[in-house]
């Protein structure tokens, strides 16, 4: 689904980035869906707190982050750094968490019904925090990184002269983050599932050779680590994540009380 507009004009607003794959306002229609386990899709929207003030020293100290390490040409990000980013810019959170899942199901030996639950509570969250994003993101219509910093002094800058990001600029608006509130969602029904201190490994699928694996200490440690490799990408204000991460954990708190109760 995409529309064509209206765009926003002002500082802030969500436009169209240079190297988005399209320029038309992708999955509008997103936040409309009749969530699965939530009652409405702006349900948790009051959780968040909003796009920070543009005259904030916080978001002047973020935008130079992002244009320090989020920068397609960027010589501050370290190597390991540019390996999370793309980790962390699968097409898919989807098909990354059920296969964290899948692989602890397998090691516990859980039966059949636990297993279904589990996996059926994480895939039903996460795409209730989908829902929740989209509602939010087409709320607030907050500008991508990309334009933020080629809007800086107040006016565009020639294209020749312009920032951008490592990977593609999503066509839809920045805030909050899909990625960050997917794996706010998964880390709780996964500890909720398999407990807080559990380790595993994931691989990636999409942006890396077949098999390029990470390996985490926790549910928490991936979390944060998804939280930073957005903001590498280019792609976040790390604000965009961490409200994300944050709208994610209750969407499946809520999911956890209300729905597949446990035996």
């Amino acid at each position: 689904m995409s529309g064509s507009g209206p765009y926003g004009s002002g500082a802030g607003a969500w436009r169209p980035a240079p190297d988005s794959l399209h320029q038309n306002a992708a999955f509008p229609r997103v936040g409309l869906i009749t969530p699965l386990a939530l009652k409405s899709p702006s349900q948790f929207r009051n959780l968040l707190p909003g796009p920070l003030n543009l005259s904030s020293s916080k978001y002047s100290r973020e935008l130079e982050e992002l244009r320090t390490l989020g920068g397609k040409a960027s010589t501050a990000r370290s190597p390991d750094q540019t390996m999370i980013a793309m980790f962390w810019g699968e097409l898919s959170l989807f098909r990354t968490f059920n296969e964290i899942a899948r692989n602890l199901i397998s090691e516990r030996n859980d039966d059949l019904w636990e297993s279904n639950r589990t996996l059926a509570l994480l895939n039903v969250a996460m795409a209730d925090s989908y829902v929740a994003v989209f509602d939010a993101k087409y709320h607030y219509q907050f500008w991508r990184p990309t334009m933020a910093i080629r809007w800086a002094d107040g006016h565009e800058k020639a294209a020749a002269d312009s920032w951008l990001p490592l990977l593609p600029t999503p066509p839809f608006p920045e805030y909050p983050s899909g990625h960050a509130a997917a794996c706010g969602s998964a880390q709780i029904i996964l500890e909720s599932a398999f407990g807080r201190s559990t380790p595993f490994a994931a691989t990636a699928t999409t942006l890396f050779p077949a098999g390029y694996r990470r390996s985490f200490s926790s549910f928490d440690d991936a979390s944060r680590e998804c939280v930073e490799g957005r903001m590498l990408s280019g792609a976040h204000f790390r604000f965009s994540d961490e409200d994300a991460l944050y709208l994610g954990q209750h969407v499946s708190r809520y999911a956890i009380r209300n729905i597949l109760a446990a035996r």
